[in-house]
């Protein structure tokens, strides 16, 4: 996770989907699955399609703000291979970084970033 006083910008990764993924986020069991979790939602939605332009990628969900609980965020979950989870979420981590330091200083991570 990465945040500054503009946002945040969230992604997860798993190399094989286990049942709570697939029951409660529609992951595929056994495969690579990934979640991208930005606000503002506008960083959400450009992240979202860099991510799915960047890598064949099938998307299992997308929630925004009208269907979020009202929340300024943007959840996209998807599954496919391995590499091409991960090559989409290495492009949403590079572009939502530089998008949201825009808005002010650079996001800073809270932990070790792994993926």
């Amino acid at each position: 996770m990465y945040v500054n006083d503009a946002g945040h910008l969230s992604f997860s990764y798993t190399a094989r989907a286990g049942e709570c993924c697939v029951r409660t986020l529609g992951a595929s069991l056994g495969k690579a699955f990934g979640i991208i979790c930005c606000g503002p939602a506008a960083i959400g939605t450009v992240v979202s399609d860099l991510a799915v332009k960047a890598a064949p990628i099938e998307v299992t969900g997308y929630h925004h703000p009208l269907d979020n609980c009202f929340a300024n965020e943007v959840v996209l979950c998807f599954t496919g291979e391995a590499q091409a989870v991960r090559e989409a979420l290495r492009a949403a981590i590079d572009a939502g970084k530089q998008l949201l330091g825009s808005f002010g200083e650079e996001p800073k991570s809270l932990g070790v970033p792994w993926i």
